[in-house]
């Protein structure tokens, strides 16, 4: 109920902003949350652009559903492609002027990007600048690629895996720049916190599909920016390695908001996407 009336409230709220004629020529871009307010504002947020956060990429999209064809060219979204483009379900999202982030998420693409290596300045000793410029990343990501695998075995077989707020030390063994997942260990950490995963033996099972499913699908797609965030944060509190041995994972989100210019993003498909609608809906005006 409270997730319906969220949407209803943001639907009503962005048809008052256009019933004041000093909002004539307003756009609104509607994002999946508060934190990507504080990412993309930066980028587009002026007095004929305004950022409308949601409470997730499912709320988001029944908003869009409903309001769209109320403002053409006025209202726009940004959401995360999680999996969506392994199935290219993100291309539907367009007809309702919804555009997908390039990789996973959001985090993905500052990952990849120079804002990383701005982190991996402010917070590392020099003894170990050098190792997390060549190693980091793809160290990271190598060990968040099982704990996306998981989720995307999750997703396609609607397992009911509770993901929400693991504690990534309990599975995440760390050795200088060594980093590597503990799968079995978070498999069981996953089956006994799931109270409606909705099959038995559910840690054979998913062992098995990480023992056997295809190790070739990029993980720019499979892994989920918040988990190689959260296992840079368990290799960051190594007092060897960082300054600040008590960084967590938003210290992290945090550090590649703050160093994600707009040379970065103007570079990517998601910015060509939103600034073309944008350019589109102004001249419709």
């Amino acid at each position: 109920m409270r997730e319906h009336l969220d949407e209803c409230d943001k639907i009503t709220e962005i048809r008052m902003l256009f019933t004041h004629d000093s909002y004539r020529n307003l756009q609104v871009i509607v994002v999946e949350g508060t934190t990507d307010i504080r990412l993309f504002r930066g980028f587009f947020e002026n007095e004929d652009i305004k950022l409308e956060p949601m409470d997730g990429k499912k709320p988001l999209l029944k908003v869009m559903r409903s309001i769209v064809q109320e403002y053409p060219g006025k209202v726009v979204a940004i959401c995360d492609a999680d999996f969506d483009r392994l199935f290219d379900t993100h291309l539907s999202y367009e007809e309702l002027s919804v555009y997908a982030t390039d990789w996973h998420d959001s985090e993905m693409m500052m990952l990849n990007s120079g804002a990383l290596i701005s982190f991996v300045n402010e917070y590392s000793k020099p003894e170990s600048v050098r190792l997390a410029r060549n190693e980091l990343l793809n160290n990271a990501t190598e060990a968040a690629y099982d704990i996306g695998m998981l989720r995307y075995i999750n997703e396609m077989f609607s397992l009911n895996l509770n993901f929400k707020g693991l504690k990534f030390s309990d599975f995440i063994l760390v050795n200088g720049f060594d980093v590597r997942c503990d799968v079995s260990r978070l498999i069981d950490i996953l089956v006994q916190r799931s109270s409606n995963i909705t099959i038995r033996d559910g840690g054979d099972f998913l062992l098995y599909y990480v023992d056997n499913f295809s190790k070739d699908i990029s993980p720019l797609h499979i892994c989920c920016g918040h988990d190689v965030a959260n296992v840079i944060s368990c290799l960051y509190r190594q007092p060897s390695i960082s300054y600040d041995p008590n960084i967590n994972v938003h210290s992290v989100e945090r550090s590649l908001r703050l160093s994600y210019v707009d040379t970065y993003f103007f570079q990517t498909e998601l910015y060509q996407n939103i600034n073309n609608f944008l350019s589109m809906g102004r001249v419709q005006t």
